[in-house]
């Protein structure tokens, strides 16, 4: 096995490093000045994960897993995190896409591309290459990563999209071919799984 025996096998191809971080304190973001749902008050509702999990070199799916991101000599994976975009109630004026590591591996840093689509709530092949690049972080090994994604979700969702989708992708190929870098998020079945957090207001709700 071409691997350092300092990982754990989850599954075909993925790892967890003894070196890795795990979250253990709260993703933070900017003081909104109420929570509370009524007509015309902004507040911040939540969306949790409705698919994820990796598409290997645009050829098979593996699901019920972390979502990694790796780019080895031998072959890729890409991370994939979709999300229902049904129940928001009005505009979209901030969109932050949060991450928790569950695992991960150096050297550091190392670049990420998170690329966005409209997705269907599906995880599935054709995820491979979807997506215009919506930004790009350097990873150090933190326990969490926080993203801006409100121009791309707000353009979704202006043109009728249902279902928010993102990519992962692990920039340029590492050359390292045993123990190489990589990041591994939580999933649904890895809790705690990816969160929009959409601020909106609810155009809907009638006051008493």
């Amino acid at each position: 096995m071409r691997r350092s025996i300092l990982c754990v096998v989850l599954g075909t191809g993925l790892f967890a490093c003894t070196a890795d971080r795990t979250v253990t304190e709260p993703i933070t973001e900017p003081a909104s000045s109420t929570d509370v749902r009524t007509t015309g008050t902004r507040f911040t509702l939540p969306l949790s994960a409705v698919a994820d999990g990796i598409v290997r070199d645009g050829s098979s799916v593996l699901d019920h897993t972390v979502i990694q991101v790796l780019h080895d000599p031998f072959f890729e994976d890409r991370g994939i995190v979709e999300f229902d975009m049904r129940g928001i109630p009005g505009p979209v004026f901030r969109a932050m896409l949060s991450l928790r590591v569950f695992s991960s591996n150096g050297p550091y840093p190392f670049t990420i591309d998170v690329y966005g689509y409209r997705a269907n709530g599906k995880l599935a092949v054709d995820d491979w290459d979807r997506g215009t690049l919506v930004t790009t972080f350097q990873y150090s090994g933190e326990p969490s990563v926080l993203l801006d994604v409100t121009s791309k979700v707000q353009a979704m969702r202006n043109a009728g999209a249902k279902w928010a989708g993102f990519n992962l992708r692990f920039v340029p190929p590492t050359v390292i071919d045993e123990n190489p870098p990589f990041i591994g998020f939580h999933t649904m079945e890895y809790p705690p799984a990816a969160v929009l957090r959409i601020r909106t207001k609810d155009t809907t709700a009638v006051l008493p």
